[in-house]
């Protein structure tokens, strides 16, 4: 099953639905579990659940999405291309679309909700845990899936 029902993604019409965290797989995502649990109608966003599984995050990276990052348990540490700001449990932060940035978890166990808009990350997501199952990752893997869907990795063998 992929990590998201197709079902339970918000029809267009004006119609409520639920979706419980436990009926929905994750995907290993670079070693965090990405969990994808809806979607706006025309793809207008995408809302994930993040578990990192330890004090490590991606690469300094932008694309034209904005992100929101909702802590909801442990602390997150975000830089957003010029500071980093530590983000406890009850934090928002926002990400604008084309700025450069990235986080790095406190600790493994750390989870919090991604907004992000448009919608249609979910792809990219998917399309990364597919093609890089291991760990460490192969960087030319990473950075070919990242080319096809926009993100432009920064510094360490990125751009």
């Amino acid at each position: 099953m992929d990590c998201h029902i197709e079902n339970l993604m918000f029809p267009q019409e004006l119609a409520a639905s639920t979706v419980r965290l436990d009926d929905v797989s994750c995907w290993n995502v670079l070693g965090d579990e990405v969990r994808h649990l809806a979607r706006g109608a025309g793809q207008a966003w995408s809302l994930f659940e993040i578990r990192t599984n330890g004090p490590m995050g991606p690469p300094p990276h932008r694309h034209a999405w904005e992100e929101l990052f909702i802590v909801l348990e442990g602390r997150l540490e975000l830089f957003d291309g010029e500071q980093w700001v530590s983000a406890g449990p009850g934090t928002v932060v926002r990400m604008p679309g084309n700025l450069l940035h990235t986080y790095r978890a406190g600790a493994a166990g750390t989870r919090f909700l991604a907004l992000i808009t448009p919608g249609g990350a979910e792809t990219f997501f998917r399309e990364l845990a597919e093609g890089v199952a291991t760990m460490p990752p192969d960087p030319e893997v990473v950075m070919a899936v990242c080319a096809r869907h926009g993100v432009q990795i920064v510094g360490a063998g990125g751009a």
